[in-house]
């Protein structure tokens, strides 16, 4: 049974089921270490997945529609900024309405604007390119898993390095810790704490545009009602279990993506999907335990 569920095909499965939650974790933990609880993630990715479906519809290309996607979801990053550090409203209360916000206007301009109240796709939308590397087909398991993916499972991983390198290993990324862990230390010395929460926004804006994206127009070109399904949640919580650290976001990110893609495949197998769905959070909740262990008295 092992040799039949944990197959090349499940990884590289989990590498495209991954790639949304990835990108929004990595936005996350980047607020996070600029002292922002962005729980409102899950809204950013909805708005994004709708986005990107209708303006690469409408425009009949994905890189406009792209861009337009990323800009508009940016937008919609900043207005959190504005309520959450602006005029210091609850960092949870407006995480959790803007999520509402975003799904009750998508959910609206389905039926009342697109008239297309069980989701919106046309004969126009376009997809996100595959691409395929020659010599990968050579490589017996390795190519299986990482060649033929689309091209923003590979920009991912490309950001989640620039990610490391930015928050991790750069001036840049110190002032950004700075500013989550001791903001009055840090504006005595002269950091603009403010700036650097918009900034955060604005990165965490760009790669929720980016997940919207990959998960409407992956491969089906095609946006649902609810289509994050949670997984803005899901994300937000590898980033925080994580504390930011962007290592530990992505690799907690891929144990969310191997137990979704291990549940359809678990479905064969006569196991119910509800059942395998819990993996993660029964892991999440074991780690925490051994991590509460560790700590000192």
């Amino acid at each position: 049974m092992i040799e039949t569920v944990l197959t090349p095909d499940l990884l590289a499965a989990t590498l495209r089921v991954g790639t949304p939650i990835l990108l929004v974790a990595l936005g996350a933990a980047i607020t996070l270490k600029a002292g922002i609880f962005n729980i409102a993630v899950e809204g950013m990715m909805l708005l994004a997945a709708f986005l990107g479906v209708v303006l690469s519809s409408q425009f009949e290309n994905i890189y406009i529609g792209a861009l337009l996607t990323i800009l508009l979801t940016v937008g919609y990053a900043l207005v959190y900024g504005l309520i959450t550090i602006t005029l210091k409203a609850d960092q949870i209360i407006a995480g959790l309405g803007l999520n509402m916000f975003a799904s009750g206007l998508t959910a609206w301009l389905l039926q009342s604007v697109l008239n297309a109240p069980g989701g919106y796709t046309t004969p126009t939308t376009p997809r996100i390119p595959v691409l395929s590397i020659g010599f990968l087909d050579q490589v017996p398991v390795l190519g299986t898993i990482v060649n033929h993916q689309h091209a923003i499972v590979y920009l991912s991983w490309l950001l989640a390095g620039v990610a490391y390198l930015f928050v991790h290993r750069s001036k840049f990324g110190l002032r950004l810790r700075a500013t989550g862990e001791h903001p009055l230390a840090a504006a005595t010395v002269g950091i603009n704490v403010v700036q650097w929460q918009y900034l955060s926004l604005v990165l965490c804006g760009v790669l929720c545009a980016l997940a919207g994206i990959s998960l409407s127009l992956a491969s089906l070109g095609l946006f649902t009602k609810g289509m994050t399904a949670g997984r803005g949640f899901i994300a937000f919580a590898a980033a925080s279990f994580a504390t930011g650290n962007i290592p530990g976001t992505a690799l907690i990110s891929l144990l969310f993506a191997l137990c979704s893609s291990l549940a359809i495949r678990l479905e064969g197998f006569g196991i119910p999907t509800r059942f395998v769905q819990m993996i993660p959070y029964l892991v999440t909740f074991i780690a925490l335990i051994f991590a509460r262990r560790k700590q000192p008295e």
